[in-house]
């Protein structure tokens, strides 16, 4: 939908419609407020064209736990788990030992634009530390092919993996803001850091693994959640290699500002 007819819609009938259908799942109507900025960030994806490249994407940093975890593209509402804790406008923090979120997002049977070969994946990250801990997770637990995010560790590093069996190392000085990764191809893997490229490397593709991914934790098949983090989360999404995670990275943080969650 172009500005035009966004326009429009605010000025008569409402909303951009996958935003009010958004709205109509909240148990608590947003503000009036909330739902322009909303609507304005779902029209930015849209002009962008990084909405249709989106399976998932999940706004932790939310008004109130419920709106938390619904998923905006409507495919797969997030789960809780030994409940982690939930701040206003912020998002979901691990204990660091049981707690964690269960995306219910299973890429074998939910998956439209997530694949093998042409994928992205990433979350956003408020709190700075170094653990091993993953802040997302899939995995298999024979190989550990699947799909991670350790955002930084102790010796200030990210390690990532996406549909591979290879963990991709890059320099991470902080754990802070938006950590991603994309794949165009069976053997092209890159990490991005805030939108920004942060290293393309030669990787061979696996077939990811039949189960759901975990957020602030990851998911062993087999053997369930594991590594898990205590890091503050406001927002995670997979999707396409097509995504750009520039222009989505920037009208992510502009959300992310106006209701004071922004740490970049």
């Amino acid at each position: 939908m172009d500005r035009k007819n966004d326009r429009r819609r605010r000025r008569g009938t409402g909303f951009d419609f996958d935003a009010q259908a958004l709205f109509n799942r909240m148990t608590t109507p947003p503000t009036v407020a909330r739902k322009i900025l909303i609507n304005d960030f779902i029209v930015t994806l849209k002009n962008d064209g990084n909405w249709e490249e989106l399976d998932v994407l999940v706004v932790l940093a939310a008004a109130d736990s419920q709106a938390a975890l619904l998923d905006f593209k409507n495919l797969s509402d997030g789960a809780l788990v030994n409940a982690p804790t939930f701040v206003a406008d912020r998002g979901f923090t691990g204990d660091g030992a049981t707690s964690y979120i269960n995306s219910q997002f299973n890429p074998t049977t939910d998956a439209v634009k997530f694949t093998q070969n042409d994928a992205s994946a990433g979350c956003y990250l408020r709190t700075d530390n170094q653990t091993v801990a993953y802040s997302m997770g899939l995995v298999k637990i024979t190989t550990a092919e699947g799909t991670g995010i350790i955002p930084r560790t102790g010796a200030d590093q990210s390690i990532n993996r996406l549909n591979s069996d290879t963990n991709h190392t890059i320099a991470s000085a902080n754990s802070l803001g938006l950590f991603s990764m994309n794949r165009t191809g069976a053997a092209l893997f890159q990490d991005l850091k805030n939108g920004a490229d942060a290293g393309t490397e030669v990787d061979t593709s696996q077939a990811f693994e039949n189960g759901n991914f975990f957020h602030l934790a990851r998911n062993v098949v087999g053997t369930g959640a594991s590594n898990f983090d205590d890091r503050q989360q406001a927002l995670y999404f997979y999707g396409s290699g097509s995504l750009n995670h520039a222009t989505f990275f920037t009208a992510l943080e502009t959300y992310l500002d106006a209701i004071g969650a922004g740490v970049v």
